[in-house]
């Protein structure tokens, strides 16, 4: 019996060592996993937030009749979108990327510029631009209630995860 004993302790070692293999190794799948699960949803969140900031970017650009390089800027953020968002999120984005080119072209027309830091005023019979300020204006609300509604949605996606 005494001479089994070092082959018994030696087998017992090796099998409490492929224990530790096997638990270390299921232990780092998971962690592993979560890691990229975390690493998504930062991923998105970055993407939810900076979706916020490029809308926020355009309104006030487009309010102050300013000029801008946003176009290539939206079109990244749109790959980006339709790569990693969900598709109600998609959906809504889309509308309301619509909903803004819509309401930019009336803006212009409802508020032209000032021309060399004056601004026109027209008496109310004669205003070119009334008839553009009613389109803007509700053009600014649908749009605006939709970019809010995106907004929720994108906030219940990130309290979701």
């Amino acid at each position: 019996m005494k001479e089994y004993l070092p082959i018994i302790v030696s087998i017992i070692s090796g099998l409490f060592a492929i224990v530790v293999i096997i638990f270390t190794w299921i232990f780092k799948k998971s962690t592993d996993k979560q890691l990229r699960a975390l690493s998504q949803f930062d991923e998105l969140k970055n993407l939810y937030i900076k979706t916020y900031e490029m809308f926020e970017e355009l309104i006030k650009v487009t309010k102050n009749h300013k000029e801008s390089d946003l176009n290539s800027q939206f079109s990244k953020l749109t790959a980006e979108i339709n790569m990693l968002a969900p598709i109600e999120i998609i959906e809504k984005y889309k509308l309301v990327a619509d909903l803004y080119e819509e309401w930019a072209n009336f803006y212009p027309k409802a508020y032209p510029p000032s021309k060399n830091g004056y601004k026109i005023i027209y008496s109310k019979s004669i205003d070119p631009t009334l008839k553009y300020k009613e389109l803007e204006k509700n053009s600014y609300e649908i749009f605006y209630k939709e970019y809010k509604d995106l907004c929720e949605l994108i906030r219940s996606q990130i309290k979701i995860k």
